[in-house]
């Protein structure tokens, strides 16, 4: 069955490792999610900016991921027929403008509680998304072998 699979991804231009990537971003978003849940705003300046910076700097590993494979996965849903599915880089380009917005936002917001509750909205329903292409993609390559859905 995997030998099948194999043939089919490569007819369409999509090898095994679509199937590791697609895998790889939808773990990098559940794993951003968490982190993304667990940040805080600190209790004073100083503790703010630090935290700040290690969840910017945990964040923008977990982006790297993203970017270095969502193109690829939105490259092969296109070939699978699906090109109104390939935006998982602009998920990825979306989660970084958040960050960066966020951090930019971060310890001078006026209301350090209502930046973060904003925050974590968009980051998460962006994170979502992600883990829905790739749990399309996923199922296509595994199940019915027909094309992303």
């Amino acid at each position: 069955m995997r030998a099948a699979l194999f043939a089919v991804l490569l007819l369409v231009g999509c090898g095994p490792s679509m199937l590791d990537d697609s895998q790889q971003v939808s773990t990098s978003s559940q794993e951003l999610e968490a982190l993304v849940i667990s940040h805080t705003e600190g209790t004073t300046a100083a503790d703010c900016a630090a935290q700040m910076a290690t969840y910017q700097a945990e964040a923008n590993t977990m982006l790297g991921r993203f970017e270095s494979r969502c193109p690829g996965l939105d490259g092969c849903m296109s070939r699978m027929g699906h090109p109104d599915q390939s935006d998982m880089m602009r998920g990825a380009t979306d989660l970084r403008a958040e960050l960066d917005a966020h951090v930019a936002a971060g310890c001078s917001a006026a209301s350090l509680a209502d930046e973060l509750a904003r925050h974590r909205t968009v980051m998460v329903g962006h994170c979502q998304h992600l883990r829905t292409r790739t749990g399309s993609m996923l199922g296509s390559m595994r199940g019915s072998m027909m094309g992303c859905r």
